[in-house]
């Protein structure tokens, strides 16, 4: 068995492993397992590297436009990070930015060529097709009892016999949100909305009727997923991904499918009546006092920041909670977060519900500048890689990643974990940049495994 077979084998797991968050019985490990997984993923990838002297080991000679952006925010987190006021969770913070980062490189060595790439595409398709099928199934259950046969496998245990309409007080939850494999229904819509372009894309290449039948069904399944997760960041970064099919394409019977599409998007809100849900604004997490709040502690440290990883607990002990009826709606979160979570850590996972300020809070202005400029590196790079590459399936795959990264910039002034907030989405964000890198190093060397 070559090398070559066995780290596809463990790459292939990982992606699939990723978005799992839940298994009964073995849920809090599940995050280590990922770690230790990720981490033998890096050990094959620098034996292959010391072991092999032709290959992929040359595509590395490709000029990578983020290696100094990677370096300046390593060195920046780490002065940031000894003058945090929790300097151990700012260093453990930081070390898990710079796993991603060794992800980052290790994608772009292991997807060889056009083929490796290809394949991919089509597994991250395939599973988040699944996963999103599984979020359809939990809604229609808990909402109208379908499937109820289903429910043991489907639904967490924290979930069961869950009524759509809950009163208690201040609280009420008229609603239900999937979650499919995650913990939060946020984290399920963010990783579908990273998958949706690859589907989008990859039916707009396709010829044969019976692929296209497939891609559509499958994209409705995510589409639905998205929309039952009730998360409104990952829903306007699917219209963004729609849109930018829209414009890209100049004819006329794509533009009016998409057109529609968008139409029925908005139809489906209605006859679910998750309009009221879609526009509310006094959610759980009150993000216009947090974001108040996260911009006075800019304010108090605009230079290196309260250190990564302590937003919540700096924020909390200076401006404390919401009010109560927000503490009663965020402690209802409780009812969807399957395999027992704990309030406090509940707490320790609210962030800025904003990407750039969460950033700018914990690294100093200096910080948020730098996940701009990330973003910025990104589309130029995009950009002129689609002035020397010709191949047309390649250009679509290029055009679905960035409608995804372009979608999640936007969902970025929502959420705080877009980028490199969550083991189970953020190693799939990563890919879709490697990937990027990957395209640009095909359209330099024509599909050789050289630089």
């Amino acid at each position: 068995m070559s090398l070559f077979f066995c780290q596809n084998l463990i790459l292939i797991g990982f992606i699939i492993i990723t978005p799992i968050m839940r298994v009964p019985g073995l849920t809090k490990y599940l995050e280590s397992f990922k770690i230790i997984m990720g981490g033998f993923l890096i050990g094959v990838w620098l034996f292959r590297r010391i072991k092999c002297k032709s290959g992929t080991i040359k595509s590395f000679k490709i000029k990578n436009p983020f290696d100094l952006w990677i370096l300046t925010f390593l060195l920046w987190g780490i002065i940031t990070s000894v003058s945090s006021s929790d300097v151990i969770t700012s260093l453990c913070v930081l070390s898990r930015h710079g796993l991603y980062f060794l992800y980052f490189y290790m994608f772009i060595d292991f997807i060889e060529n056009k083929e490796v790439l290809e394949k991919i595409v089509r597994i991250m398709i395939i599973l988040g097709a699944f996963v999103a099928a599984l979020g359809v199934m939990q809604y229609f259950l808990v909402q109208f009892r379908f499937f109820e046969s289903m429910e043991r496998f489907v639904i967490p245990a924290m979930e069961r016999g869950f009524n759509p309409i809950v009163e208690r007080g201040s609280f009420r939850m008229i609603n239900y949100r999937s979650v499919g494999t995650f913990t939060h229904p946020n984290l399920f819509g963010n990783y579908l909305s990273l998958i949706i372009p690859l589907a989008t894309w990859k039916l707009l290449s396709k010829n044969n009727r019976g692929k296209q039948l497939l891609l559509i069904f499958s994209l409705f399944v995510m589409v639905l997923g998205v929309i039952f997760s009730l998360s409104r960041g990952s829903m306007l970064s699917v219209l963004i991904s729609f849109s930018v099919a829209i414009f890209v394409f100049k004819r006329k019977t794509i533009r009016w499918s998409f057109l529609l599409s968008i139409i029925a998007f908005v139809l489906v809100f209605n006859f679910f009546d998750l309009t009221k849900d879609l526009f509310r604004f006094d959610s759980g997490t009150g993000r216009g006092y947090i974001w108040a709040g996260a911009w006075q502690m800019i304010k108090e440290r605009p230079f290196l920041g309260w250190g990564l990883g302590t937003f919540p607990m700096n924020f909390f002990s200076s401006h404390g909670f919401i009010s109560v009826p927000s503490l009663n709606k965020l402690a209802g979160e409780m009812v969807y977060l399957g395999g027992g979570v704990s309030f406090d850590t509940l707490i320790m996972w609210l962030g800025a519900h904003n990407m750039f300020l969460n950033y700018s809070a914990e690294m100093g202005l200096i910080g948020g500048i730098m996940i701009y400029v990330f973003h910025y590196i990104y589309f130029k790079e995009v950009f002129n890689i689609l002035k020397i590459l010709p191949d047309k399936r390649l250009r679509y795959i290029l055009y679905a990643l960035a409608a995804a990264m372009l979608g999640s910039m936007i969902h970025g002034f929502f959420e705080s974990i877009v980028m490199f907030g969550s083991m189970s989405v953020s190693p799939i964000f990563i890919l879709l940049v490697s990937m990027t890198m990957v395209i640009k190093r095909i359209a330099i060397t024509g599909n050789k495994n050289v630089g």
